[in-house]
């Protein structure tokens, strides 16, 4: 297998974004209220820290101190629904927001969604108003997050090169980049009144908490200095506390950080201290009472709400869900809910646990979700409609129409500049190939698909025992060099759902200056372990990697889930039979069976048996 290729780096983008300025008026009426709101923040009850930190840049922070807590221990049963996934989509359309109604259901929600490739900021109400986009271009948007007052969209995007953070004027339609340096930034958070952020920075080799004023009137402000990695904060309505996701105990848990005593015992305080699952995604409720979080129960994400206070948490199980927002009035939960390949998004009611509307499916990435005031007019800004009225296609899935019955046969394609035992692939599959390999080499630098362990298999050929129905028979399916591995430039995080066991694979980006990539947050895992003498870990098929590798890196099933790439699961005997662990196949099942699949390229006289 050849070293990656030197690619060419894609090229900075870097400019500062220029808007029209709003009439005179409102510009005075914003400045004035802005104005309040900082003066109240900075000098009004609950901002001691900020005072301190802003006068005197703390030190490196002290030993956690641990308060008293409670496994989770949820007494009522799941109540997953299982919805049917739509077809492939084919194009990305919104539908223009020239009006929306209010609905039953408060507020307006912003996620963060597949669009043509990339992620995009949309706005959906389920009753009021359809999935409407409000950015576009050739990069991503991600972890969008409504202002207290409903009027901007607060995100992240690598529209620059880097990482980076913006402000959505949703009445005006203004763009505001707040960050432009080569450091990664994401995971904005709101202060109560709107005049702060905070959000995850990487420095120092991994990720650490920061707060910065919107009006630029204090340089930014680093809360932790742990060497774990510290990330996705979540800003308490009373403006003194943040809570927080860090691995500082060992795995992911939910921490506080309480800005009135920087510098002093109980300035962190690990809040779960679960040894047994990792938390993530908080949320504080409206009110301040309640903070809601991810974590893991019977083998699916769930949520958890929990009163935080003195004395022990006592989580309350609320329903399976992988991200999750508050709803402006504190009674409703937004929620994603995962399959290994598709994302849905519902809400629940946090006292009855029941689902005030259905799962709604979601093409492709799902990468943020937050729940808002709804103070919009009747009509987004014209510079939004814009936007919103733009199609956006896919044309890499448009043979991948899922069918029933045998489809028409199809040809085996050589491709002349792929390296594999037999480079070809099912004609349906080979334009998707071609979009992902190069997409892969913009994101990561190097032609990660260029060389292949396999891809096109002919029935002729046997493949390791255990995968006699195999998808790579098929011509629908690639096998990436599982040594990759062993060379770091690929790793993988484990993820069960149900019974079954899929894999996440990242792949390491070649240049390391945080223009391509993010920062990893999980554990990957280590087949090595089950080498390691520890029975568990032989039993196991290895363990959790003890560290998170440092550097940025390509979610490439997340990718490739664009493009029409699925992961297959593990085989039931993965633990003990390395090649079943299939992590490094991808197949453009399309809703397919695999024996409709490979009618599409053989007659029906294979299944024939004597």
């Amino acid at each position: 297998m050849s070293e990656p290729s030197n690619h060419t780096s894609r090229p900075r983008r870097r400019r500062h974004i220029a808007v029209p300025l709003p009439a005179a008026a409102l510009a005075v009426l914003l400045n004035l209220a802005l104005i309040i709101a900082l003066v109240w923040f900075i000098w009004g009850p609950g901002a001691a820290g900020l005072r301190l930190l802003a006068t005197q840049p703390p030190e490196n922070s002290p030993s956690p101190t641990p308060s008293s807590t409670a496994t989770p221990s949820p007494s009522l049963e799941p109540t997953l629904l299982s919805p049917t996934p739509p077809e492939s989509e084919i194009e990305s359309t919104a539908v223009p927001a020239l009006d929306h109604q209010p609905g039953a259901y408060p507020g307006l929600m912003a996620l963060a969604m597949s669009d043509g490739g990339y992620t995009h900021v949309f706005l959906y109400h389920p009753e009021a108003l359809p999935f409407t986009r409000v950015t576009s271009g050739e990069w991503d948007d991600a972890a969008p997050t409504i202002s207290p007052d409903g009027a901007r969209i607060a995100f992240a995007s690598n529209r620059g090169g880097d990482w980076d953070l913006f402000v959505l004027e949703l009445l005006s339609g203004e763009l505001i980049q707040l960050t432009d340096d080569d450091a990664y930034q994401a995971a904005p958070a709101w202060s109560a009144d709107g005049a702060w952020l905070a959000y995850e920075q990487f420095v120092d080799g991994n990720l650490e908490i920061f707060i910065r004023p919107l009006d630029d009137s204090f340089a930014p402000i680093r809360l932790t200095f742990d060497p774990a990695a510290d990330r996705a904060p979540t800003w308490h309505p009373d403006g003194d506390r943040l809570a927080f996701v860090s691995n500082a105990a060992g795995q992911d848990d939910i921490w506080l950080a309480t800005l009135s005593r920087i510098g002093q015992p109980g300035f962190l305080t690990n809040l779960t201290k679960d040894t047994q699952n990792p938390q993530r995604a908080p949320a504080w409720a409206p009110d301040g009472e309640s903070l809601a979080w991810v974590s893991q129960f019977e083998g699916h994400e769930a949520v958890f709400v929990s009163t935080v206070g003195q004395g022990n948490l006592a989580p309350r199980y609320i329903g399976p869900g992988g991200q999750v927002a508050w709803d402006p009035s504190g009674r409703y939960l937004l929620v994603d809910q995962r399959t290994p390949d598709q994302h849905f998004i519902a809400a629940i009611d946090v006292n009855s646990r029941r689902y005030i509307f259905p799962p709604t499916a979601i093409f492709g990435r799902l990468r943020g979700v937050s729940w808002g005031p709804d103070n919009l007019p009747g009509a987004l800004p014209a510079p939004l409609q814009a936007i919103a009225a733009a199609t956006v296609s896919a044309p890499w899935l448009a043979d991948l129409q899922p069918g029933s019955g045998v489809p028409a046969r199809q040809l085996v394609i050589q491709l002349d500049d792929l390296r594999a035992p037999h480079a070809g692939l099912n004609q349906l599959a080979t334009q998707p190939f071609i979009a992902l390999r190069e997409r892969l080499k913009l994101e990561t630098g190097w032609d990660v698909l260029g060389d292949l362990e396999n891809a096109y298999v002919p029935i002729t050929q046997p493949l390791p025992p255990y995968r006699d129905n195999d998808w790579l028979y098929t011509g629908r399916a690639i096998a990436l060099h599982p040594t990759l591995i062993d060379l770091n430039w690929m790793v993988v995080v484990r993820e069960d759902f149900g019974g079954q066991t899929y894999w996440r694979v990242f792949l390491k980006a070649r240049q390391q200056d945080g223009s391509r990539g993010q920062p990893l947050t999980e554990l990957p895992w280590d087949f090595r372990a089950r080498f390691s003498g520890d029975t568990t870990d032989y039993e196991e098929g290895g363990a959790r990697a003890s560290e998170i590798p440092g550097g940025y890196w390509v979610d490439l099933t997340d990718l490739a889930r664009e493009y029409g790439w699925d992961r297959l699961p593990a085989l039931s005997n993965w633990q003990s039979y390395f090649p079943g662990a299939r992590f490094n196949i991808f197949a453009v099942t399309a809703g397919l069976d695999w024996e409709t699949a490979m009618l599409q390229i053989y007659p029906p006289e294979i299944f024939l048996k004597p």
